[in-house]
């Protein structure tokens, strides 16, 4: 039913969950996450899916409960034989348990020198699973990244033997996090990566919002304006508030190094900065 790898970075201390699935809106109904103090646990609960069972895992892998615990929590469970699951933790915790029931094929595998984990069931067959294993195994790329080509590469393979409808990516990070899901599409792979391309640029937001809630620091303004200018090139909403930071901050007139690739003259991206403006300090702009 669903086919699911997670990725973890001990080095850029970021890691990464996704699943592709037949079933509509599949990463709702497998995916769980729990948080406690500095460690953070994905888990995916999938084949004859319990959110529950998930949230359960979840939440003892946060308190740094070992896989064994995980396992025994999955055989105590009533349907036991027909539940799948996968767990990741930012420390480095990997575990993965298939039941003896889920539909064919089904399976999972776990490597520890690249700190990847995979399952899947109702898969077209063993081939998928160590497609995505290949693929996501490459530790050049970031976690995100890393998922992405798992799944499409397992995708490729044959994925979910009904085929594939519905995806969905989860990232937690010291650069940024960010969910998102496609619920149904013909092609959830390649909206996937779209939606994560648009959501990873988007990340820069916070870093915006934080310096505008915190009084707008002028030491903050460069780079504010660095991480904006990251994506500001594909996406109008970056360059809108890349330009709103300069009229904040005065330094609007100061295209230097901080000269946006979508330019300050454009109609609408100009409008929208200006709107922000407007809404967000009814003092007027920093002289």
């Amino acid at each position: 039913m669903t086919y699911s790898v997670a990725v973890v970075d001990l080095e850029r201390q970021e890691m990464a969950l996704g699943s592709v699935s037949h079933s509509c809106a599949a990463f709702t109904k497998v995916f769980a996450s729990a948080a406690v103090s500095h460690r953070t646990a994905l888990v995916a609960s999938q084949a004859f899916s319990s959110k529950a069972l998930g949230q359960a895992c979840a939440d003892l892998a946060s308190t740094g409960e070992p896989g064994t615990t995980l396992e025994a929590a999955c055989r105590a469970e009533s349907w036991a034989p027909y539940r799948q699951l996968l767990a990741v933790t930012n420390e480095g915790m990997l575990f993965a348990h298939t039941g003896a029931a889920c539909v064919r094929w089904a399976g999972h595998a776990v490597d520890e020198a690249t700190s990847v984990v995979a399952a899947g069931n109702m898969l077209e067959g063993p081939e998928v699973l160590a497609a995505v294993m290949r693929a996501a195994g490459s530790t050049a790329q970031s976690a995100d990244e890393r998922v992405l080509a798992g799944l499409a590469a397992g995708g490729a393979a044959g994925g979910d033997f009904r085929g594939d409808r519905s995806a969905g990516l989860c990232v937690v990070g010291a650069s940024g996090s960010y969910d998102v899901r496609v619920d149904d599409h013909d092609q959830p792979h390649e909206e996937l990566l779209r939606l994560s391309s648009l959501e990873r640029g988007r990340s820069a937001l916070a870093r915006c919002y934080a310096w505008i809630a915190e009084g707008r620091p002028a030491v903050e303004v460069d780079p504010v304006l660095d991480s904006l200018a990251q994506g500001a090139a594909d996406d109008p909403e970056l360059a809108a508030w890349q330009l709103a930071v300069r009229l904040l901050s005065g330094r609007a007139g100061d295209q230097g190094a901080h000269e946006g690739t979508v330019e300050s003259k454009d109609g609408e991206v100009a409008a929208f900065a200006r709107l922000l403006v407007e809404r967000l300090a009814p003092e007027g702009v920093a002289q």
